[in-house]
């Protein structure tokens, strides 16, 4: 082979090596991971066909603590363990899933609803239209687990 040739195939190797690190330099570093948005309000598209909603981004909220893979969890600390609901905000899909741990369970849940309302700074007709699911686990009530409550406000919640 020419020298040429050589220098060449060394030169072409180099970069190739040099844009295989740049790449996964990047890969490990990138904070998009998830496709998390940093904007303090965000759309969130509805349940009704083509619907949309403004709310505070509950992954910029002091309230949610980052659990990883765009799973945001209300901080328990914060609200000891006696607060009666859990709340987490997928980021995925901008849905929320609110567990009552609480009895009554009414008023954990009438708490919980006011607490969404509140931290999204949004009205009960807005939040009617998130993707929220309301539960109980089976060992907390095993005749509740499995069905989506409601939130206490909304049309078709169960009665409590």
């Amino acid at each position: 082979m020419s020298l040429l040739v050589k220098i060449l195939l060394r030169v072409a190797a180099i970069l190739l090596f040099a844009f295989c690190i740049i790449y996964l330099y990047r890969s490990l570093t990138s904070d998009d991971i998830g496709s998390e948005d940093n904007n303090p309000i965000i759309t969130v598209d509805t349940v009704s066909n083509g619907g949309a909603v403004q709310i505070n981004n509950p992954s910029q909220s002091t309230d949610f603590s980052d659990i990883g893979n765009g799973v945001y969890t209300n901080d328990v600390p914060q609200f000891g363990p006696d607060s009666g609901f859990t709340m987490t905000y997928f980021s995925e899909d901008d849905s929320f899933a609110i567990d009552i741990s609480g009895k009554p369970f009414s008023q954990y849940r009438d708490s919980a609803s006011q607490y969404l309302l509140q931290t999204l700074n949004i009205g009960p007709e807005q939040a009617c239209n998130l993707k929220v699911y309301v539960g109980v686990s089976y060992d907390t009530e095993p005749s509740l687990s499995g069905k989506n409550l409601g939130l206490s406000f909304c049309p078709g919640a169960v009665k409590l």
